[in-house]
């Protein structure tokens, strides 16, 4: 699945927008059930396994006809509204970045009005059963920019939060459902610390891969790139430019 500003015809002649969808057994792209009405909306179709749901995220936007919402759900045939976000405090500088599911709960990230105190924003909370809650000991994480979950055991999370805001952990940490780690201190950029982040994770034999804007991992250096193997972070040879995703 792509999700973009862009615009062109299929093979027979209809033209796609925004939301594509490609067929590899034809080797080609296909649109889904409607347009993208405004790329200045919905700018986020998020899948990662095990999910079976799709969800497209962004500012608040209409896909399909619907009213706008920041959030909606395709199931692989259909859009529909997602009901859990309605619960949200309506304001136009809502935005939802990442939605996804752990352990019985479903998980958002963004920036919006917080549904649990009914004031203030907030920008990582669950929504288990019927009602949102806010995530224990992890109120402080702001600006998710990826997750990634280990057998439905561990959720690991990476942005630019940190210690220093009250954050569990710095730019990366885990979490069991029930406490977090800070993966043996996290990573840095020295540099100037509150510009650190970590884009993008990614597991691999076994072990958890970071990339983004960090010089340091668990107090050795690490340009951009790091290796946690479950109780030590390692760097690589090299030096990449600073940003990599």
């Amino acid at each position: 699945y792509a999700v973009g500003n862009f615009g062109f015809y299929d093979t027979d002649g209809v033209w796609i927008e925004d939301f594509a969808r490609f067929v590899p057994d034809e080797q080609r792209w296909e649109g889904l059930e409607c347009l993208n009405p405004s790329f200045d909306g919905m700018d986020v179709l998020g899948w990662r396994d095990p999910q079976d749901t799709l969800y497209a995220t962004g500012f608040k936007g209409s896909i399909c006809g619907y009213p706008e919402s920041c959030v909606f759900t395709y199931d692989g045939n259909a859009f529909a509204p997602w009901p859990p976000f309605e619960q949200i405090p309506p304001h136009p500088n809502n935005y939802v970045g990442l939605v996804f599911k752990f352990r019985g709960c479903t998980y958002v990230s963004g920036t919006f009005l917080d549904p649990v105190i009914g004031s203030g924003w907030t920008s990582f909370i669950r929504y288990c059963g019927n009602a949102w809650e806010h995530v224990p000991g992890g109120e402080a994480i702001w600006g998710v920019k990826d997750y990634l979950i280990q057998g439905d055991t561990l959720l690991y999370l990476g942005g630019p939060f940190r210690t220093a805001t009250g954050a569990p952990g710095n730019l990366v940490v885990s979490y069991d459902g029930t406490s977090w780690s800070d993966l043996g201190g996290g990573l840095e950029y020295t540099p100037a610390p509150s510009l650190g982040q970590a884009w993008d994770l990614m597991a691999w034999h076994g072990a958890v891969y970071a990339c983004g804007s960090f010089t340091g991992a668990g107090g050795i250096p690490a340009l951009c790139l790091a290796k946690w193997n479950g109780y030590q972070w390692c760097g690589f040879p090299g030096e990449l430019d600073l940003g990599t995703q």
